[in-house]
């Protein structure tokens, strides 16, 4: 079946209807429901070589798979769950806030440096110093340009 197109579209046609219900009984998105089944039916594919009609049918080979391919599913929104629980609902951060942040790092990295030591900045070129002098210039610009 798995190198087999015509073996797979009739195994296909055979199991989709099932594969289908047994997803959606588990899933309320209709997208995601064709995203997992489409998921189970690659991963029979993949695993086809691996398959033992003489440990059980098909069907319960095809529905041991959905409830691997389900469990992935449910891990992989309990991470973004937690992601998005401890970003707090914080919005990503846009090119010009990275920008920003890279600018103050750039700062602090020179004032601890050459404070920690009692050296003597170094005069202008380097990266920690435009960013210094490009913060300094900032100080009083609004975070958030457009609002």
């Amino acid at each position: 079946m798995g190198t087999d197109p015509e073996a797979f579209d009739a195994f296909y046609r055979r199991h989709v209807r099932m594969v289908t219900g047994f997803v959606a009984r588990r899933v309320l998105d209709p997208h995601l429901v064709d995203e997992l089944t489409t998921e189970v039916f690659l991963a029979a594919i993949e695993t086809a070589d691996r398959y033992r009609a003489r440990l059980g049918g098909e069907t319960a080979w095809l529905v041991g798979i959905a409830r691997n391919v389900l469990a992935a599913e449910r891990r992989r929104s309990a991470r973004q769950l937690d992601k998005d629980r401890r970003a707090g609902g914080r919005r990503p951060l846009a090119p010009y806030d990275i920008e920003r942040l890279e600018e103050r790092i750039d700062v602090l990295t020179v004032e601890v440096e050459y404070g920690r030591h009692g050296a003597v900045q170094p005069a202008g070129g380097g990266r920690a110093e435009r960013g210094h002098s490009r913060a300094q210039a900032n100080a009083h610009t609004p975070t958030h340009p457009g609002r």
